[in-house]
């Protein structure tokens, strides 16, 4: 499993979104293999829920069938290891056309979040620094609603195909992003809100560097260690799937999402600093609503702040936009004039 990312590393299909999602999935498939391979025994460690008995001691094509299920879902859904942030699955009682027939309206939608994106992102033009706050507000804005588009989209088709041929059932795909409500900090944006796809491969290496260098569990220092090593591999992951349309490395990624890992810092200082203030006022709940509201404001500007540094080359967007010639909101607002 190391060698196959590694050995399709130049394989390219002309299309730069094609190229894009499977350079993506090959490097999600070699760090998937460092935490399955060098860390971690799967057969050990995960559990599907409800499951009888060790794994380890089933036949050989029962255990693959266990392996492919873990594979095909690197969330972990119906997994001991689910993360605690995701939304509820879909009920087991839920009709399998039923289920079909509103991924498919969802996906349509997704496709339009996806065009939204796109032709906002045409209007205001290249992502660059030196633009003004609303533009660069506008940018990430747009550039949100095309990426959660994107995913959302792939999931619904992945989801269908999949429950279509009856390899999974409806109750094995929960939605790809959590509860928006919850992104008033940073920590909540990227652990709960946000998609969790690659969440374990990412923090796995963490994890084997706090045992590695004996770091007491429990700890800031094994918490921040592992909070970093994530970010960290999470933007070397985004500097090889860039380098698929940029065509050279960029370290835009990297400063991108390492200053996500900054930004949590930050804010876990500040929620020390002031916790005790807080939690003495008698105008506590006041006060923490009026946090909440401040914690919006924080996320989407950090974000504005930060995410040119990723995008500052442009390609990326235009390999995951809608084109204009696809793009059904370009027709609606052509025709109306705009």
């Amino acid at each position: 499993m190391l060698s196959i990312p590694l050995g399709l590393v130049n394989l390219h299909f002309g299309d730069e979104d094609l190229d894009l999602s499977v350079h993506c999935f090959l490097a999600i498939l070699f760090f998937v293999a460092v935490d399955w391979i060098v860390i971690h025994e799967p057969q050990i460690v995960m559990r599907q829920k409800n499951q009888r008995g060790d794994i380890q001691s089933k036949p050989f094509l029962e255990r693959l069938a266990w392996g492919i299920r873990l594979l095909m879902s690197l969330r972990g859904v119906g997994w001991d290891h689910q993360p605690r942030g995701l939304r509820p699955p879909c009920s087991p009682k839920t009709p399998k056309l039923e289920f079909i027939a509103s991924s498919i309206l969802y996906a349509l939608g997704d496709f339009l979040l996806m065009d939204a994106g796109s032709v906002l992102l045409r209007i205001i033009d290249k992502p660059y620094y030196g633009r003004p706050l609303a533009s660069q507000s506008l940018i990430t804005f747009g550039f949100g609603l095309l990426l959660v588009g994107q995913l959302q989209i792939q999931l619904k088709i992945m989801s269908v195909f999949l429950v279509s041929v009856g390899y999974s059932k409806p109750q094995d795909f929960a939605p790809a992003f959590g509860y928006w409500s919850k992104a008033h900090n940073l920590r909540k944006f990227w652990s709960e809100a946000w998609h969790q796809f690659f969440r374990r491969c990412l923090s796995a290496p963490g994890v084997g560097l706090v045992h590695a260098l004996s770091i007491p569990r429990g700890t800031n220092a094994s918490a921040y260690t592992q909070l970093y090593s994530t970010f960290i591999v999470s933007g070397f992951l985004h500097v090889c799937t860039d380098y698929t349309v940029n065509y050279k490395w960029s370290h835009g990624p990297m400063i991108f999402f390492v200053s996500q890992a900054v930004g949590i810092t930050v804010e876990d200082t500040v929620a020390y600093l002031t916790g005790r203030v807080i939690s003495n006022s008698r105008w506590q709940g006041s006060v923490q609503a009026l946090g909440r509201m401040i914690g919006y404001a924080w996320v989407f500007l950090w974000m504005v702040y930060t995410l040119p540094f990723w995008l500052q080359e442009g390609r990326l967007i235009r390999a995951w936009g809608v084109s204009a010639e696809a793009s059904i909101l370009e027709k609606v607002l052509t025709r109306v004039g705009f």
